[in-house]
């Protein structure tokens, strides 16, 4: 059974892991996160996480996330923060 501690321990795991993921992209630098792969671009692929984990934490409290049109880059947002 998932419990809200289970809940709360993977969101801990998973901010830990992001943080982890952002500093590296931001060591490589901006031109480096540009390669071709899945989602056009490491930079796009860490968007898409983004997206996903706030789509989540959305849903865990009780709303349903809008879907995130195509070119609307969250995570730009959260770079400017």
């Amino acid at each position: 059974m998932i419990t809200n501690q289970y809940i709360d321990e993977m969101a801990s795991y998973s901010r830990w892991q992001n943080e982890n993921i952002y500093q590296c992209c931001e060591a490589i630098g901006r031109e480096e996160r540009y390669r071709g792969i899945f989602f056009g671009s490491i930079h796009d692929t860490l968007d898409h996480v983004c997206v996903v984990n706030r789509s989540i934490l959305m849903f865990l409290h009780g709303t349903l996330p809008d879907r995130n049109p195509p070119g609307k880059a969250v995570w730009v947002e959260l770079e400017r923060t």
